[in-house]
């Protein structure tokens, strides 16, 4: 084989390693914009009940959730088990948003743990009348919840 020979294969090579990178390039490109693109930056949920459960997507579905409880006796609203929260928000654990809870009615809102202990509430739950209180809500695993106060201020 002729020295000319090996160039020409030399180069047939480096093309096709040149065109697999850019391809995989795209795709990589591609899959973080769909990624990105599927996840909704904010989401507002409206509430009007009394004590119960809350609804699917009600405190999910967004970075940034913001619920308005309008209810005169809103009273405690479970949470959803975290699975089913994060199924609702179509998210893989680790993953945690913020949560903002908004009481227009008269009575207290009470966010309350699901029933089968896969949520767990740190810090103040109760939200006044005329108030908000902001969370951290966590998913470390694909079983568990972690819904944390870290702040709160008045509504008018």
């Amino acid at each position: 084989m002729s020295s000319k020979d090996l160039e020409v294969i030399q180069n047939s090579i480096a093309g096709a390693v040149a065109a697999a990178a850019a391809s995989a390039a795209a795709a990589a490109a591609s899959a973080v914009s769909a990624s990105v693109a599927a996840q909704t930056p904010a989401k507002l949920s409206t509430l009007n009940a009394t004590t119960g459960d809350l609804p699917a997507g009600a405190i999910t579905g967004a970075d940034r959730v913001t619920l308005v409880s309008s209810n005169a006796t809103p009273g405690a609203q479970a949470c959803r088990s975290a699975a089913a929260m994060i199924a609702d928000a179509s998210v893989t654990p680790p993953y945690a948003y913020n949560l903002r809870i908004v009481n227009t009615g008269a009575g207290t809102f009470t966010l309350a743990a699901d029933g089968g202990a896969t949520v767990t509430l740190s810090g103040t739950a109760t939200v006044l009348q005329n108030t908000w209180r902001d969370f951290i809500v966590s998913f470390p695993t694909g079983s568990t919840c972690t819904i944390t106060t870290v702040g709160t201020g008045t509504y008018s």
